[in-house]
């Protein structure tokens, strides 16, 4: 019982963060980002961010290469 409880409430309190930078042919930067807890919150920060790069992508925005540690 315990252990489903521990998973319920997991369920309930997980968290995301989504954040990428994007740059256009002539320089400028665009940073699309989401973040969210929760059942509602966690699909509503996915979808905020992967509609923020669709919309970005058309406008013809490419993703900035990561810095390598």
């Amino acid at each position: 019982m315990k252990i489903a409880i521990g998973l319920i409430l997991v369920f309930l309190t997980g968290c995301v963060s989504e954040s990428t930078m994007l740059q256009n042919a002539q320089g400028q930067q665009l940073k699309c980002s989401g973040w969210g807890f929760g059942v509602i919150g966690v699909p509503v920060a996915l979808a905020e961010h992967a509609d923020c790069m669709k919309k970005a992508h058309a406008a013809g925005y490419t993703e900035t290469p990561t810095a390598k540690q």
